[in-house]
């Protein structure tokens, strides 16, 4: 799972949650677009981390990506290589465009929950779904 958020303790949290999962086995966490573009396309100067696989999954905290959530989801939807990884959008707000983030081509939009412990369940439901019940294309 690849998690990009900028907020260090929302990302914390996030984490924490994610560490409950028994499908979720690494998250890698991205500050920002070109942090996440550069994970994604797997650009490092370590060989080790030149290993890693792409993520089978993608949570994109919207509104705390410094301003480049939709054009970061519009990028990844645009790369051949990477459209197929399902972009999970996570927001705090009800304010998002909705229209806008589907039409870019998110998989789901899911409010963030205010409270920690929601945020548990809401990441286990997410490990339900996306990885026990969704089929997903092997790359």
């Amino acid at each position: 799972m690849l998690l990009i958020e900028d907020d260090p303790v929302a990302a914390q949290v996030a984490r924490d949650a994610l560490s409950h999962c028994d499908r979720i086995s690494h998250v890698t966490v991205a500050v920002d677009g070109v942090q996440a573009m550069r994970v994604l396309r797997q650009e490092s100067e370590s060989p080790a981390r030149a290993r890693v696989r792409k993520p089978d999954a993608i949570l994109l905290s919207l509104s705390s990506t410094r301003g480049d959530g939709h054009d970061l989801l519009k990028k990844i939807k645009a790369d051949e290589s990477l459209r197929r990884i399902p972009i999970l959008v996570l927001s705090g707000s009800a304010a998002d465009d909705l229209h806008n983030i589907y039409s870019s081509h998110a998989n789901c939009y899911i409010r963030r929950p205010a409270d920690p412990e929601e945020l548990v369940d809401l990441v286990r439901a997410i490990e339900r779904f996306w990885f026990g019940i969704v089929t997903l294309p092997t790359r």
